[in-house]
């Protein structure tokens, strides 16, 4: 073959191959991405087959008896996995409990357990043991008011906490003893293990991943709104 030819086939050849090669990135990065932008929010995802059913259920929990605050039925349910230590959930849990109390007919907030250290699970014993006695989510709001290093160092700020609600205290006492709501604390936090979660708090609206971390206000209640309208 004439060498000029052969020259011409093989830069023919490369230009065909870097045509393709351009082809194939503009494809590759204008692809759809599904991120929280592009999600619909109108409705919970439908439970159509095994896996998102299992899904759902590690997102809900099965116990949302006392650690949940709103309608049952609400349009809207905001999972949130938090932990009492976390100074990012004390930051977001006003902003959710202002716009929880301004629509409970329309809005449904289930608080599960993401306990990392020893302190934590603590500080959500006390949280749940209060719960038995109706006062799950003042003694969450106290839990958070009065974060700091000393608190749940010892059971005696624990107990502290405890007398400002009014509970049984020796109930109260004896839920702690034994350690009584263990096991749904281990659940809550095997849960947010398969679910990857990467901090507190995390959040999951009508199923759906919302972007961790402090809430921006403005930003979440924009959000709410497209849902609730």
């Amino acid at each position: 073959m004439d060498k000029d030819l052969q020259n011409k086939l093989s830069w023919l050849i490369l230009i065909g191959v870097s045509l393709i090669f351009l082809v194939s990135l503009y494809l590759y990065t204008n692809r759809p991405v599904s991120d929280i932008s592009t999600l619909s929010p109108d409705s919970t995802p439908q439970a159509n087959n095994a896996d998102l059913v299992k899904r759902l259920n590690t997102i809900y929990g099965t116990d949302n008896s006392y650690n949940a605050m709103g309608n049952p039925k609400a349009k809207v349910t905001i999972v949130e996995f938090g932990d009492f230590t976390c100074p990012y959930c004390r930051a977001s849990a006003p902003i959710l409990r202002e716009l929880a109390l301004k629509h409970p007919d329309q809005i449904q907030v289930i608080f599960r357990d993401r306990t990392p250290t020893e302190k934590s699970v603590g500080l959500a014993l006390a949280a749940h043991c209060a719960g038995e006695q109706s006062q799950f989510w003042p003694m969450h709001d106290l839990l958070y008011q009065y974060q700091s290093e000393e608190l749940g160092q010892d059971e005696s700020s624990i107990i502290a906490l405890a007398q400002k609600l009014t509970l049984d205290q020796k109930q109260f006492q004896n839920c702690l003893d034994t350690r009584k709501y263990l096991n749904t604390i281990k659940k809550n936090m095997v849960d947010s293990e398969r679910l990857a979660l990467s901090g507190t708090p995390s959040w999951y609206i009508n199923g759906l991943e919302y972007p961790s971390g402090t809430l921006d206000q403005a930003a979440f209640e924009d959000y709410l709104k497209n849902l609730l309208n």
